[in-house]
């Protein structure tokens, strides 16, 4: 990854900011710096995609990522700022990078900002009912159902709605 880096770190900076291909670049330059475990580089490449050419196909994918990397470090506030302001820059991809709802639901919900939670994985279960963090969206809504006082029906109807797209036993929806 090293090499790749210093290889594109090249091409970028011999590049003209006009050439139309750059942000390509720019985004495997940001993608590789994530591989090596610098994602503030990582994240100040994606700003850069966004804020520079905020027309261009990357410049959604660019602010979306931010928020992605920060759900992996767990810097739960920041994964709210980031996603909000994506979803608020650019609302028609929220259906093509509904993880960032998931992401924000998780962020919420680990902060104890559970009806802002449940908000975020309601969203995300109505728009990617078919991946597989449904499943695990569906969970955390019965235990927030669990925590909140929402009712012991309610919350395991929502376990239960977990298990109807993905094959868990049925022990393993025991909270």
């Amino acid at each position: 990854w090293l090499r790749a880096i210093q290889n594109l770190e090249y091409v970028s900076g011999a590049s003209a900011p006009s050439d139309g291909d750059l942000p390509y670049v720019e985004i495997l330059l940001a993608e590789a710096y994530g591989k090596v475990d610098q994602p503030r580089r990582a994240e100040r490449i994606y700003r850069y995609i966004f804020q520079k050419y905020p027309k261009h196909p990357l410049a959604k994918e660019a602010r979306y990522r931010i928020a992605d990397l920060l759900a992996v470090e767990r810097n739960y506030k920041r994964v709210i700022e980031e996603g909000e302001a994506a979803l608020q820059a650019y609302p028609d991809y929220e259906k093509s990078r509904s993880e960032t709802l998931f992401q924000m639901g998780e962020a919420d919900f680990w902060l104890g900002r559970y009806k802002s939670a449940e908000k975020y994985f309601r969203r995300f279960t109505k728009l990617s009912s078919a991946q597989t963090a449904a499943a695990l969206a569906w969970v955390r809504l019965g235990e927030i159902c669990a925590l909140t006082g929402g009712g012991a029906k309610r919350a395991k109807e929502d376990y239960y709605q977990a298990k109807n797209g993905y094959p868990f036993s049925q022990w393993d929806l025991v909270a």
